[in-house]
């Protein structure tokens, strides 16, 4: 999928994302231009889906859900936590490489 632009600010936009329009969102953070949400399906199925966010003129976004494995590992922990694991090799490592990335963090910080 490509990217979907015309918002005037990033405000906007992240409204936009977070409505009823884009299915029910249960959680979400705005890390930099990643907006990580948790969103339900009408049959009550959870996934993780980062709406990658950048301005060329205007502001857009590209969305990926966990099972592409989106070469963005800043998500929340508790995102991992809230929603089960897909049966996919892309998401296996994808969450991997998450957990990694917070572990590396916190070894910094130490």
């Amino acid at each position: 999928m490509g990217w979907s632009f015309g918002w005037k600010s990033q405000e906007t936009l992240v409204a936009q994302l977070l409505s009823e329009d884009y299915g029910r969102t249960i959680d979400h953070e705005l890390v930099g231009n990643h907006l990580w949400t948790v969103k339900e399906s009408p049959a009550g199925e959870r996934g993780i889906v980062l709406f990658k966010l950048d301005r060329v003129g205007t502001w857009g976004y590209k969305a990926m859900g966990e099972s592409v494995g989106p070469y963005a590992w800043d998500c929340p922990m508790r995102m991992l936590d809230a929603v089960p694991a897909q049966d996919s090799d892309w998401a296996r490592k994808w969450r991997e490489k998450v957990r990694f990335h917070h572990a590396a963090r916190v070894e910094v910080a130490a």
